[in-house]
């Protein structure tokens, strides 16, 4: 069966023989392995791609020497990375406290962050991680900050409603960082990286909607602030607003949670398999164990209010929520 690889699977298979970095080369396997077609013409070079993330990933740091130390590079976890971003002050390590169990140092003084500080955030079921930056302002920048935003698959956006130049933080980060090809685009825009321009998923945040005498400032930038970003009003301090952040952080990464049941017994709903929107039985199969998919059989199907243990083929589409029950051959 031929491969029939789409011209973005193949723009990223250049970008990682041109890759010269371990974070650049890491990024761009995982960019190959999630658009590269899913079938049966695909499985070995599949494998192939997943082994040379697992070699990537276990390569050891040579004492005196080999893989030198990169800030911007965070081990992603969970089922996506999003990085917070802002100007300082603007309350990312209070927000990165609230949403995770993570304890960065919280301060009213500028720089606080100067390193990558990584938490967990749990939400329906799923593990997501959130990474907080050093701050950004027009006098100063970690040279290696734009790459940490390259790698996110979505940035948070942190703008002070308690302060009267909440709109130039946004006009600034966006110039900083178009300077470094990076692009701040809505979150239904499409996310891209390629030698030109890396195209970043962004959410706003209006931080500290708890502050008296912030209404006027959140409505200058309902106002003025490009219409097509949208602006969310929240406070990290209170939790006001957050839920609605994790719902719609959730939505974006374009997700689904999929449970594994054994026959003749109940469904596992503790700890979901996470696939991207879109996956097939099939995908499902080789995610719950890597031996399924050439060893499928047949499956079981259950969904609210549609299906009760139907039959269903390998290239039937999932939804999320559903509950899968999958027999493989000799068992």
């Amino acid at each position: 069966m031929p491969a029939n690889l789409t011209p973005d699977y193949k723009a990223a298979e250049k970008e990682y023989r041109r890759a010269d970095s371990y974070a650049e080369k890491l990024e761009a396997l995982k960019r190959m392995l999630a658009l590269i077609p899913k079938h049966k013409g695909t499985d070995k070079l599949q494998a192939d791609i997943k082994k040379r993330i697992a070699k990537l990933k276990s390569e050891p740091k040579k004492k005196g020497g080999g893989r030198r130390y990169d800030p911007s590079f965070v081990q992603p976890e969970g089922a996506g990375q999003i990085v917070l971003t802002g100007f300082p002050n603007a309350g990312k390590s209070q927000l990165l406290s609230s949403f995770t169990h993570a304890h960065p140092e919280i301060a009213s003084y500028p720089y606080t962050t100067r390193l990558p500080q990584p938490g967990v955030l749990f939400y329906r079921k799923v593990r997501f991680q959130i990474v907080d930056g050093p701050a950004m302002s027009r006098e100063y920048m970690e040279s290696w900050y734009p790459n940490l935003l390259r790698y996110a698959d979505i940035i948070l956006l942190l703008l002070d409603l308690g302060s009267d130049d909440a709109l130039d933080q946004f006009e600034c980060i966006q110039e900083k960082l178009i300077q470094h090809k990076v692009e701040l685009v809505p979150l239904g825009a499409k996310d891209e990286r390629n030698e030109a321009v890396a195209k970043k998923r962004t959410l706003l945040l209006g931080n500290k909607i708890d502050l008296p005498e912030t209404g006027e400032v959140l409505s200058m930038l309902q106002e003025l602030l490009p219409s097509q970003f949208g602006l969310l009003a929240c406070s990290a301090t209170t939790g006001q607003g957050l839920d609605r952040v994790k719902e719609i952080l959730f939505e974006a990464l374009h997700i689904i949670r999929i449970f594994s049941k054994l026959p003749n017994q109940k469904a596992d709903l503790g700890d979901p398999f996470v696939l991207p929107e879109g996956c097939t039985v099939v995908d499902a199969a080789r995610t719950i164990h890597k031996d399924f998919a050439q060893q499928f059989k047949s499956a079981r199907l259950w969904r609210d209010g549609a299906y009760e243990g139907q039959r269903v083929t390998e290239s039937f589409v999932l939804l999320d929520g559903d509950i899968l029950e999958i027999q493989v051959a000799g068992l």
